[in-house]
């Protein structure tokens, strides 16, 4: 599973990527932030892939402005690395 932070309306949002189509999961009503919708643990990233295999519609990718991962505050990149980790996604 790949989770994107974008900005949809000049907010920011979190986005599963599916190849060259993102689908925002902000608007399927999950959290605004990475840190919020890990901190929701197994229920929140199986929340993610329910909504990207139920969505009908997505964004394309080309058009998506990202968020810098550098730019999130130091605990959201934290909580980030140990929620990956503890899902077997980081070696």
């Amino acid at each position: 599973m790949r989770l994107i932070a974008f900005q949809s309306q000049g907010q920011p949002a979190i986005g599963l990527r599916l190849g060259p189509e993102v689908v925002d999961l902000t608007a399927a009503g999950l959290p605004a932030t990475l840190d919020a919708l890990l901190r929701a643990g197994p229920e929140g990233l199986a929340a993610a892939q329910r909504a990207g295999a139920s969505a009908r519609s997505r964004l394309p990718l080309a058009g998506i402005a990202f968020l810098v991962w550098y730019f999130w505050r130091r605990r959201e990149r934290e909580t980030a690395a140990r929620t990956l980790a503890a899902e077997g996604a980081v070696p």
